[in-house]
């Protein structure tokens, strides 16, 4: 999922990733066996190093705010048309996450280019 995305634009999703998401690290792709995860890096209170968790036990919210912001980073060629956005997020998202963010569109604002 995230292999697609070039290095500035996986550093810009981490980023926005960890403002949605207390203590989040950064998220990346990982390929164990023949099956592909996500690999998240999150502080945890009291330990000096970010604990490793597999996509698998991060909450849903987390990964659909990881899909909107994924989605996005694709989509940043066009300027932010709030219309167009949210039309095509409620296509491809269950879009109750990002109405249970106030800054979502603020979010979103800077991630798009004017």
């Amino acid at each position: 999922m995230l292999q697609s995305l070039d290095s500035s634009q996986l550093n810009r999703v981490n980023d926005h990733l960890s403002r949605i998401v207390k203590g989040l690290a950064s998220a990346q792709t990982k390929s164990p066996a023949s099956q592909e995860t996500i690999e998240f890096r999150q502080a945890v209170k009291g330990q000096k190093h970010p604990w490793t968790f597999l996509a698998s036990s991060m909450s849903d919210g987390t990964l659909r705010a990881l899909g909107i912001l994924k989605w996005l980073s694709k989509h940043m060629s066009c300027p932010y048309d709030p219309i167009r956005h949210q039309a095509e997020l409620t296509k491809r998202f269950d879009l109750r996450i990002a109405r249970s963010m106030p800054s979502f569109d603020r979010l979103i604002r800077r991630l798009t280019p004017n």
